[in-house]
């Protein structure tokens, strides 16, 4: 079974005691703009973090960047 971690974005501590060093404002500008809606979740009104999906967008964002890194060193 698959257990989520939700996380509560007005809870800047919870955020920072898991890592997600973001402001709970730049976090619910990203859901009100639709930046990365795969790691919200809300419930009952409240804004949550599924921390699952932000460790993925993680790794993801981080392959990319080594692949960048990768690619400019190989052209220079």
């Amino acid at each position: 079974m698959n257990n989520v971690k939700l996380l509560p974005v007005k809870r800047k501590d919870i955020l920072e005691a898991h890592g997600i060093f973001f402001s709970p404002g730049t976090l619910r500008r990203w859901h009100c703009q639709g930046i990365n809606p795969e790691i919200f979740t809300k419930i009952g009104g409240l804004l949550f973090i599924n921390k699952n999906k932000w460790d993925q967008l993680v790794a993801k964002k981080t392959q990319a960047a080594l692949k960048r890194t990768k690619k400019i060193q190989e052209l220079g």
